[in-house]
């Protein structure tokens, strides 16, 4: 009996093991649309996409770097899959009609994941934490939950509806593109690694990167703000703010910059005295 009931623990502690982590790497997404799907994937070990039509496709992550990056397309209708090319880990498939589907790829070692322009209503990465890399622009996203991808270094979310972003958990962000969304507010002071942002096009009344003093480059124009301090900025090499309320700036500081560019603003006068490294100035 004794030996039975240690097989018995022994038995669900390994499926219990083995969902956990199944569970840790899966990262879905819906949408409701036809048309293509394009996902692109990089890291190790399996990774495996149920495409919610009771297909399912595996791929070797350490195969993709042969090609430089696993593409997947997939395209479904009247209940008949068309393959339409398959070399090495690219696959092109296509939706078609209107139905929502959701589409689950599993990975415990994804490192990389590239959703970008495919109207995408949403996308849940919490349970992936090897993600260093995402890119999910130009979708119809109207929230997205990165506090538990502590690993993110690069996060491209833009040309999306998020109303909101936090990215306070993300310490190791270099790169963060939210442009062309609907941000009232965005925190970038636990950000110190960032060395490039752009978050033009958005609603921000006003922008704090006083505590990004490895920022290369900001773009963040296209926003109602009236002012706009880059004097801790001092490695800053472009600067684009145009099409603000802008009504002074000081780049007196900010002399490494190579590109200004602050046309369509309220400024009355602009001192460039310091910037001897300017080579484009657009004002």
């Amino acid at each position: 009996m004794k030996k039975v009931f240690v097989s018995y623990l022994l038995i669900t502690a390994l499926a219990v093991s083995a969902a956990c982590t199944q569970e840790q790497g899966q990262i879905t997404m819906t949408l409701q649309s036809h048309g293509e799907v394009r996902i692109l994937m990089d890291g190790t070990g399996k990774a495996t996409i149920d495409w919610g039509d009771g297909t399912t496709d595996e791929c070797l992550l350490e195969d993709v770097k042969e090609v430089s990056e696993y593409a997947v397309s997939h395209i479904t209708g009247n209940d008949t899959i068309y393959i339409v090319a398959q070399k090495g880990g690219d696959r092109r498939r296509f939706y078609f009609g209107d139905s929502v589907r959701t589409i689950t790829i599993t990975g415990a070692h994804i490192t990389h994941l590239t959703c970008s322009s495919n109207q995408l209503a949403s996308l849940d990465v919490s349970k992936n934490a090897a993600l260093t890399e995402l890119h999910c622009a130009w979708n119809q996203l109207t929230s997205l939950d990165a506090s538990k991808n502590a690993a993110l270094t690069v996060l491209e979310c833009n040309g999306n509806q998020l109303t909101s972003l936090d990215v306070s958990k993300n310490a190791a962000l270099t790169s963060l593109k939210c442009y062309t969304n609907q941000l009232t507010s965005l925190d970038v002071s636990k950000n110190a690694a960032l060395t490039e942002l752009e978050c033009g096009s958005n609603q921000l009344a006003n922008l704090d990167v006083s505590k990004n003093a490895a920022l290369t480059k900001l773009s963040c124009g296209g926003n109602p703000f009236i002012s706009l301090n880059v004097s801790k900025n001092v490695a800053l090499t472009e600067l684009e703010c145009s099409r603000s309320q802008l009504t002074s700036l000081d780049v007196s500081n900010n002399t490494a910059l190579t590109h200004l560019n602050c046309w369509n603003n309220r400024l009355t006068s602009l001192d460039v005295s310091k910037n001897t490294a300017l080579t484009e100035l657009w004002c």
